[in-house]
């Protein structure tokens, strides 16, 4: 209850693939017979895909993924505030997140919206992401192969193939780069390869955050 207003929450228990599809089939008509105010929240089961189904029209939670997510980005603000840095000091983060799943994918994308809404491009955000599954460093060679293994919300992720040498100077930069940007990721954090562990490119690409 917020505010004196009561909502109805309806929780729904998807340890079992028939009732995420009983979700699917009939959430929109729950919303419309129960109250508009009806919230949708299910646990791990299919979460992103019911998330990206249903996040425009209906209320709908996930605790793994926008649960998670909530919390590690107010970690992020509370160490950059700690530091005396302003909230706007995570466009210059670099992010290594162990692992590739609903909570890692939910995380990476909350922060990556918050470094958007500071100022950088979507594209310069993911430029500061790398981020790990099983086999190791998630790039586009092994999230373009259909064999991969790597999932929709882990491919946005996806390092793309650089030279070793792309990161500009200061004086071949174009006119895009923004100030202190490759300072801030620094020389050799291009270099990726794909299936690189945890600890190869922890040394090499010296993260500020680490995920996991």
């Amino acid at each position: 209850m917020e505010g004196g207003r009561k909502e109805k929450v309806l929780f729904w228990s998807c340890s079992v693939r028939r009732r995420a599809l009983f979700l699917t089939s009939t959430a929109s008509s729950l919303s419309l017979s129960l109250s508009p105010s009806l919230s949708l929240s299910f646990p791990f089961l299919r979460a992103s895909f019911l998330l990206n189904r249903y996040r425009d029209h209906h209320l709908c939670f996930n605790d793994d993924i926008q649960g998670t997510a909530a919390t590690a980005l107010g970690g992020v603000y509370s160490a950059i505030a700690a530091q005396g840095q302003p909230h706007s000091a995570i466009t210059k983060q670099r992010f290594v997140v162990a692992g590739a799943g609903s909570a890692g994918c939910g995380v990476s994308d909350m922060l990556l919206r918050a470094m958007t809404k500071h100022g950088l491009s979507e594209e310069e955000a993911r430029n500061r992401f790398w981020m790990l599954d099983a086999g190791g460093l998630i790039t586009e060679e092994r999230a373009g192969d259909p064999r991969g293994g790597v999932s929709p919300q882990a491919a946005r992720f996806a390092r793309k193939r650089r030279k070793s040498s792309s990161v500009p100077s200061s004086s071949s930069s174009s006119s895009s780069s923004r100030p202190g940007e490759e300072e801030s990721l620094g020389s050799n954090t291009n270099d990726d390869r794909d299936g690189e562990t945890l600890l190869e490119v922890v040394r090499r690409v010296k993260p500020t955050v680490l995920i996991g």
